[in-house]
């Protein structure tokens, strides 16, 4: 039985970290993987790492499930990363549970009214 349509493999190129708690550059490498499933559903699988400002090294493990719309639902994502940062300034993000969904909610039926609200 084949469950998967295609295996996409790449590797983050680099980019951007901004916000009012962590700055810095994602490190080129690292494994993005995507397996699109013939339900119309992709699995997300990214290791990467950040480079902060300040020099400390974040690992980050996301994994995350995208549907395509069909007869009972919207089309809907939603990913999980977890973080691993050394001790001190960055401590905090392994301590912190991360959710992310689209923002704007359209395209998609939230589990609840505040599913739209990412802070």
């Amino acid at each position: 039985m084949i469950f998967a349509l295609a295996i996409l493999v790449a590797a983050p190129l680099g980019g951007t970290i901004s916000g009012p708690a962590l700055n810095g550059t994602v490190v080129p490498g690292g494994a993005d993987r995507q397996l699109i499933r013939k339900d119309g559903c992709t699995e997300v699988f990214a290791d990467c790492f950040i480079r902060a400002e300040d020099k400390a090294l974040i690992h980050v493990r996301n994994v995350g499930l995208a549907c395509a719309a069909d007869s009972e639902r919207h089309a809907y994502g939603r990913a999980n990363p977890v973080l691993t940062a050394p001790s001190g300034k960055h401590e905090w993000l392994n301590k912190s549970v991360f959710d992310l969904a689209d923002r704007t909610c359209d395209g998609w039926r939230p589990a609840s009214p505040g599913d739209c609200a990412i802070p």
